[in-house]
């Protein structure tokens, strides 16, 4: 046997007993692993015993690493580095795009957006051109709330989440994101609602200090709607709008959880959100890939919004903590993370280009700006009603979204359709050329692509239309059209906005409590696990037909070895599969203009 023959033969032993050793300890770390128990629904409740944890989650929307690593790092997030260091931690893999009541859903439920059907902020009305907020009926799947209830003895709380309204009936109690505004099925059951009560103006303004430590000019709406004072005024209105919805969940949260005790409470905050698309610029712990501004005035001034933000986040989990006890597991997650908007962005009013070309008519050239809310009022330019009898197409798109759906108004579809449908293919044919046409005066197409539905590429599209619009055609620019060119200021604008989700599309987890592993980094971890493992944790199986898988490396072997990881076929049953109209209330405008301000929903 030759040298090389024999030197062969030992490196092939040493890594078999390698492969022999990682085996043999996964099996003494995990025994029950390889086993999957399927069992029946009317097992579950039993099942449920065989666990005396909690779980309460703490969905704070679009933090990210890049903001609490430095932070930590300087010691300004202790209760964070607290459980780091006494959890397990990683990032949370989403999905795109990245729309808050999808996502959140999707966490709640282990399935994706395509499951449960809450796809969007707003669902279009069949045969109309009207669309709806989304509400908690159109979801298509249980939720862990709902499984809870209904397959075990334990008690659920939620506050705030996502598409929680109209808040459904459960063992427990669910105070739902519109709590606020004290409609028809804002809590469950409704005598809890009647004694929960809100902070106070002068409270709230207290407390908002901490984050924005200076006054908003109460008359800034008289303002030039331009000028810099009327913009720093509008984004801290509006961040104070929603740090107050904070500030309220936050409040009845604690009063909830130390009243009741659930074996699963959920709340979710949104304020970290606003501050990243606001001021992100301005942060004054970026990341190392990203090259801010030099110090200005501006940045002098916003530069601690987020962090401070993230700091009083930090207390608010502090004060969740100390009311835990020592059988509780707490989740710290969020849907996506944060990074700076490079794609130059801007708003573009398209209707208000389409009207310039006579393919659009508005009813009236006034606006009647009592019926604008604030909201929507500087990022707007256009709030005039369209003259349906006489408009060709229209555009549907949210105004931030490079890429644009158009609909012509076509009779028979559209409610006050004025295209006929014999002239469909003819009508679709001249408005793409004209808008493939649209140039510049420094000679760059104002679309990189213009699409329609019949054509090759845009063959299988809802929409008519998709224009990509060309990112280098600049605000100060002008489009060269007859009699004489048209500025491109008239319906482009600057997006008041920093921070965007596609920049950092993974977001947050942080596991810490009895049986999880210590200062554990989190590999590989997605939304959907997040429901399987909490059920696990629970002492529930997991759906088969669930996206997600318990995530068991976060957890001690002797946690493991206490059940196995068990599946029932589906939650699923048949009183979620029919089909139902949106739920809405007296509310939704504004709730719409709140979206629209962020570009969202248009």
């Amino acid at each position: 046997m030759g040298e090389d023959h024999k030197i062969a033969i030992f490196i092939g032993l040493v890594i078999a007993l390698h492969l022999l050793i990682l085996i043999s300890v996964r099996e003494a770390r995990s025994p029950e692993l390889e086993r999957k128990e399927v069992v029946h629904l009317r097992d579950v409740p039993e099942m449920a015993t065989r666990s005396d944890l909690k779980v309460v989650i703490l969905g704070v929307d679009g933090i990210t690493w890049d903001v609490i690593l430095p932070m930590v790092d300087k010691g300004e997030l202790p209760t964070i580095k607290r459980l780091m260091d006494g959890g397990a931690h990683g990032k949370l893999i989403s999905q795109t795009p990245c729309l808050s009541p999808a996502i959140w859903t999707s966490i709640a439920t282990g399935k994706s957006r395509e499951k449960h059907r809450i796809q969007d902020f707003i669902v279009k009305e069949a045969g109309s051109s009207k669309s709806n907020l989304i509400s908690s009926n159109l979801r298509k799947e249980p939720a862990l709330w709902n499984i809870i209830s209904q397959w075990s003895g334990k008690r659920v709380g939620v506050v705030n989440w996502w598409a929680t309204w109209p808040a459904e009936e459960v063992r427990g109690f669910v105070v739902s994101q519109r709590f606020a505004y004290r409609i028809k099925g804002t809590v469950y059951p409704s005598e809890l609602g009647e004694r929960l009560s809100l902070l106070s103006e002068e409270t709230a303004d207290r407390m908002f200090r901490q984050i924005a430590p200076f006054q908003i000019d109460p008359n800034f709406r008289e303002l030039p709607r331009s000028s810099s004072e009327y913009v720093d005024n509008y984004r801290l209105y509006f961040l104070k709008s929603y740090f107050r919805e904070d500030a309220n969940a936050c409040s009845i949260g604690l009063s909830l959880f130390r009243e009741f005790q659930p074996d699963l409470f959920a709340i979710y905050f949104k304020g970290t959100d606003i501050a990243s698309h606001y001021f992100w610029r301005h942060l004054d712990t970026p990341s190392l890939e990203e090259n801010l501004h030099p110090a200005s005035r501006e940045q002098r001034r916003f530069g601690s919004i987020i962090t401070s933000y993230y700091r009083w986040i930090d207390r608010i989990i502090g004060e969740f903590i100390r009311l835990m006890d020592d059988s509780t597991v707490l989740f710290i997650l969020s849907d996506h993370g944060f990074g700076l908007d490079t794609l130059d962005p801007k708003a573009i009013d398209l209707n208000l280009l389409l009207a310039k070309m006579g393919l659009l008519v508005h009813a009236s050239e006034e606006v009647d700006w009592s019926r604008v809310s604030a909201e929507e009022e500087y990022f707007f330019s256009d709030h005039r009603q369209i003259d349906w009898a006489n408009t060709v197409v229209y555009d549907s798109s949210t105004p931030w979204d490079y890429k644009r759906r158009l609909y012509l108004n076509l009779q028979g579809r559209e409610p006050q359709g004025m295209v006929k449908q014999a002239d469909y293919e003819k009508v679709l044919e001249e408005v793409t050329h004209r808008l493939q046409q649209l140039t510049t005066a420094s000679g760059k197409r104002l679309f990189k692509k213009v699409l329609h539905r019949l054509s090759g590429e845009g063959e299988g599209m809802e929409a008519d239309l998709m224009l990509v619009f060309n990112n280098q055609a600049s605000v100060d620019d002008s489009l060269l059209m007859s009699p004489q060119p048209w500025a491109c200021s008239n319906f482009i604008f600057s997006r008041g906005m920093s921070g965007e989700h596609y920049a950092r599309e993974e977001g947050v987890i942080i596991v810490w409590g009895n049986g999880i592993l210590r200062n554990h980094p989190i590999r590989q971890a997605r939304i959907y696990d997040i429901a399987p493992t909490i059920l696990y944790l629970l002492g529930l199986p997991s759906g088969m037909d669930m996206d997600g898988d318990v995530l068991t490396e976060i957890m001690e072997p002797s946690l493991i070895r206490q059940h196995s990881v068990a599946y029932v076929s589906s939650y699923r049953t048949p009183s979620w599969t029919s089909d139902r109209k949106p739920v809405t209330s007296g509310v939704d405008e504004e709730l719409k203009g709140k979206l629209k301000a962020l570009g969202y929903i248009k």
